[in-house]
């Protein structure tokens, strides 16, 4: 029976050894570095672009709220020349009564386009609808912030997929992976707000807790495994 047992233990050893090569062989594969870049930035876009209206429609972060009332207040211009005249433009802040607004137009302007072919995709599919029911205006207060919201998201994504890019091309795939998870970790869009949303119900803190410790863990140790 000792025998048997010891023959048991020795092969089952074997097998994990062999499994464990095999994975890291696996690992140093350029398929293996693309799978767990997916992996990163499936997680990455969960953390940033779900639960946008954290919220719940008030309005609490008062710089958004202004940028909110900036957005709802620009208007599409009709020409290209009216766009440029910054005397009569209907997407400048000052023409709409923000004579002291000191941020930078570029991404209003962003937002607001975006919101204008969302909105209208959103009033034909009724994909996003209010609590009566109806299709939500992207465009208005109650709706823009949401597209800003997801902007802000997909921007800082890309920032996750440039972590990765500059380390793998200064010092390899390795150390691309680790500096996208680590970007991941430690900086994710609306980290604040995502955490008073998970601990909202006593369920979700433990779970969701260590299904993201257990993925940090497991990048990291796949990582330095090559």
């Amino acid at each position: 029976m000792t025998d048997l047992a010891t023959n048991a233990v020795a092969r089952r050893r074997e097998s994990l050894a062999r499994f464990w090569r095999q994975a890291q062989a696996w690992l140093a594969t350029d398929v293996a570095t693309r799978w767990l870049l997916v992996l990163i930035l499936l997680v990455g876009a969960y953390l940033r672009l779900t639960h946008l209206n954290w919220d719940q429609g008030t309005h609490i972060h008062p710089d958004e709220r202004f940028l909110t009332m900036v957005s709802d207040a620009m208007r599409l211009p009709q020409s290209l020349g009216e766009f440029f005249d910054s005397t009569k433009s209907p997407m400048s802040p000052y023409n709409k009564g923000y004579n002291f607004f000191v941020y930078g137009t570029l991404p209003l302007f962003i937002v607001k386009v975006v919101a204008e072919v969302a909105n209208e995709f959103n009033q034909a599919v009724q994909l996003w609808v209010n609590e009566g029911g109806a299709a939500l205006y992207l465009t208005g207060y109650d709706g823009i912030h949401f597209v800003g919201r997801a902007l802000s998201g997909i921007f800082d994504l890309g920032c996750v997929l440039l972590a990765f890019v500059i380390g793998r091309r200064l010092y390899g795939r390795r150390v691309g992976l680790l500096a996208a998870a680590l970007y991941l970790a430690a900086a994710p869009y609306r980290l604040r707000d995502f955490f008073d949303w998970l601990f909202q119900r006593p369920a979700r803190p433990r779970l969701l807790g260590a299904l993201l410790l257990t993925y940090g863990l497991a990048t990291t140790a796949a990582a330095f495994t090559y």
